[in-house]
């Protein structure tokens, strides 16, 4: 089936694809990347986010961290978030992030916070929650980086 090149549809279709945080059309400008980028982790089995976590992106989130508890091989273990390449995060977010602790048998290990998303943990209380265990990024690390100190 050819996709067609212009056309009503075509125009609905280029419409989702720019409002859909995690896809690209065929049209997709050079250098275009999604506003966060979620990957999984092996060892340590977890998550690994980069860039910007917002209500723009807020249900994929919520889709990937209710995959990676009901997916998790070793409940004993705490799940590892490494969020040393996200350098936002909205309240939302970390409502998100908190949620999974108190869910996850073991906890969640969120490693590498750059400041400002620490802040906002802070400011909502889950770096108090018994189940978080929170790493700060190293100094002079990129906000790509994901070298972290405890």
């Amino acid at each position: 089936m050819r996709t067609p090149v212009s056309g009503p549809g075509v125009e609905a279709q280029r419409q989702v694809t720019h409002a859909h945080p995690a896809s690209t059309g065929s049209s997709a400008e050079a250098g275009w990347s999604p506003l966060l980028r979620i990957r999984r982790t092996r060892h340590p089995y977890g998550l690994r986010l980069t860039g910007e976590a917002d209500l723009s992106n807020q249900q994929a989130l919520a889709a990937a961290l209710d995959a990676v508890l009901d997916r998790q091989p070793d409940p004993a273990a705490p799940i590892l978030i490494d969020i040393a390449g996200l350098w936002f995060a909205d309240a939302a977010t970390a409502t998100l992030l908190g949620q999974l602790a108190l869910r996850a048998p073991a906890g969640v290990h969120l490693a590498g916070a750059q400041p400002a998303v620490e802040t906002v943990l802070d400011r909502l209380g889950l770096t108090q929650l018994s189940k978080i265990r929170l790493t700060h990024a190293k100094p002079g690390t990129s906000r790509t980086g994901t070298e972290v100190v405890a």
